[in-house]
C-alpha cells in the first residue's frame, strides 16, 4: 500500500482531515463546555442573588420583628426554592443548600406561626431574649452557610471546567502532534521516493541521449507510478535496440560480411584453381605453380622432375561400370597421389584421366625412378567400388628440368611425349626422356 504515491497521498489527505476534524471537535467541545459553565454560573448567580435577598429581608425583619417583614423573608425564601429547582447543573451539588433552605423554611414557618398565634393577644408574654437571640443567630448562620456553599460550588465548577478544558486541550494537542508526525513521515517518504524515482529516470534518459541503448532502470525500490514509467522506458530501449543498429553492431556486421566475402572469394579462387571432382589443382593453377617452381629453381639451382600420368583401362571401367565408378576411380587416384608426394611437391589433374606431378626442390635426379615406381605401385592397387575390384593401369612420362626443357610448357610437352612412349608397351610403365634409360615396366 505504501509503494504507491497515490496511496500515500490518500493517507496524507486522510490524516490531514482527521487532524482538522480533531481540532474542530476540540474547539466545539471547548465552546460547549464554556456555554455549559456559563449557564451554571448564571444559575449560581441567581441563587446567590436569592440568598442575598433573604439576607437583606432577614435584616429588616430582625430590625422590626413584625409580621410584614417576616412575610417578605418568607417570600424571598420561596423564590430561592424555585430558583434552586431551575438549576441547570448537577442537583447533588446543591444538596447542602437544599437542606439549609428547608431548615430556613422550617424556622420561618415556626416564627410565622408564633407571630400569628400572638397577633391578636394584647397582653402577650414577652419572648425570652435568649431564645430570640438564638433564633436570630440561627437565621444568620444558615444564610452564611448557604453563601459559603455557593462560593464553594462556584469554585468547584470553575476548577472542574478548567481541568476538563485542559484535558481536552492536551488530548487534542497529543492527537494533533501524532497526526502531524504521521503527515511529516509520509511527506518525507513521498519526497525521498519521488526524488530517487525521478533521479533514476533522469539518469536513464541521459544515458539514452548519450547513445547507450543498453541502459535499464531498476524498478525494485520504486513507487507504482515510477515503476510504470521505468517499465515503459525499458520497453522503449528494448524496442530501440531491436530496431536500431549501433556503431559496434554495424562494424560487427561489416566484419561478418567482409569475412563472408573473403570466404566466397577464397572459395571462388579455389574453384577456379582446383578440379571439383578430385580437389586437385586444375591445368591453370598447375601451370602457374609450375612457372613459380621453375623461377625458384633458376634462382636456387635446384632441379625439377615432371611426371605426366595417364590412366590405362579407365575408359573400359567408365563404360562398363558407369560414370559414378569412373568418378570414384578418379577421386581414389587423387587421394593416392597426395599420399605419395611431399608437401613441397605439386599434383594436379589436367583433365579426363590425365594427372601431373611435379617433384620440386631436387638436388639430383637419382631418386626419381624409385619414386616413380613407388607411385605406380600405389596406383595400380585394386580399387573397390560397390564390392567390385576395379583394375587400373598407369602410363607415366618423366621429364627433367633443366635437363630436357628450360620452360614450363616445354617441360610439360616433353613429359607428355614420354608418356605416349610408355603407352606403347603393355602394363603399367614409365618412360624418361634421357639418353641412358628407356621404358621401365611395373
Amino acid at each position: 500500500m505504501m509503494n504507491s504515491i497515490s496511496n500515500k497521498l490518500v493517507i496524507l489527505f486522510t490524516a490531514s482531515m482527521v487532524m482538522v476534524a480533531s481540532i474542530v471537535i476540540s474547539v466545539w467541545n471547548t465552546a460547549r463546555e464554556q456555554e455549559r459553565v456559563h449557564q451554571e454560573l448564571t444559575s449560581l448567580m441567581e441563587i446567590e442573588l436569592g440568598i442575598d435577598l433573604i439576607r437583606s429581608q432577614l435584616w429588616v425583619f430582625l430590625q422590626y420583628e413584625d409580621f410584614d417583614s417576616l412575610e417578605q423573608v418568607d417570600r424571598a425564601q420561596r423564590n430561592l426554592t424555585e430558583t434552586l429547582h431551575l438549576f441547570t447543573g448537577e442537583a447533588k451539588q446543591l444538596n447542602n443548600i437544599f437542606r439549609m433552605n428547608q431548615s430556613l423554611a422550617s424556622l420561618l414557618q415556626h416564627e410565622k406561626s408564633v407571630l400569628e398565634s400572638t397577633k391578636n393577644i394584647t397582653n402577650r408574654a414577652p419572648v425570652s431574649l435568649k431564645t430570640q437571640t438564638l433564633l436570630h443567630s440561627r437565621y444568620n448562620m444558615l444564610v452564611q452557610n448557604m453563601t459559603e456553599e455557593i462560593f464553594y460550588i462556584h469554585q468547584s465548577l470553575l476548577g472542574k471546567s478548567a481541568a476538563l478544558q485542559q484535558t481536552n486541550l492536551l488530548s487534542t494537542a497529543a492527537l494533533t502532534l501524532f497526526i502531524a508526525l504521521t503527515i511529516t513521515v509520509i511527506a518525507w517518504r513521498i519526497m525521498s521516493r519521488f526524488k530517487s524515482g525521478s533521479l533514476a529516470l533522469r539518469n536513464g534518459i541521459e544515458k539514452l541521449a548519450a547513445g547507450d541503448m543498453t541502459c535499464q532502470i531498476k524498478t525494485s525500490h520504486m513507487d507504482k507510478e515510477f515503476r510504470s514509467l521505468a517499465k515503459f522506458f525499458n520497453q522503449m530501449t528494448q524496442s530501440l535496440r531491436d530496431s536500431v543498429v549501433t556503431r559496434e553492431e554495424l562494424e560487427q556486421q561489416v566484419k561478418i560480411k567482409t569475412a563472408q566475402l573473403e570466404q566466397q572469394k577464397q572459395k571462388l579462387q579455389f574453384m577456379s584453381e582446383h578440379d571439383p571432382l578430385t580437389g586437385l589443382m586444375n591445368r591453370f593453377a598447375f601451370e602457374k605453380a609450375l612457372n613459380n617452381a621453375v623461377i625458384k629453381a633458376n634462382r636456387s639451382g635446384v632441379k625439377l622432375a615432371l611426371l605426366f600420368i595417364d590412366l590405362d583401362k579407365f575408359k573400359q571401367v567408365n563404360d562398363s561400370q558407369g560414370h559414378d565408378a569412373g568418378d570414384f576411380v578418379l577421386g581414389e587416384i587423387a587421394k593416392r597421389l597426395n599420399l605419395c608426394i611431399r608437401n613441397s611437391d605439386i599434383v594436379a589433374r589436367l583433365g579426363g584421366d590425365e594427372f601431373v606431378v611435379c617433384l620440386d626442390l631436387l638436388e639430383s635426379f637419382e631418386a626419381v625412378p624409385a619414386k616413380v615406381e613407388d607411385i605406380i605401385a600405389k596406383l595400380v592397387e585394386p580399387i573397390w567400388f560397390k564390392e567390385q575390384s576395379l583394375e587400373i593401369g598407369v602410363s607415366i612420362g618423366v621429364s627433367y628440368y633443366p635437363l630436357h626443357a628450360e620452360s614450363p610448357a616445354a617441360l610439360i610437352n616433353s613429359a607428355d611425349q614420354a608418356m605416349y612412349r610408355a603407352k606403347e608397351h603393355l602394363g603399367s610403365s614409365y618412360f624418361e626422356n634421357t639418353p641412358h634409360q628407356d621404358v621401365q615396366s611395373s
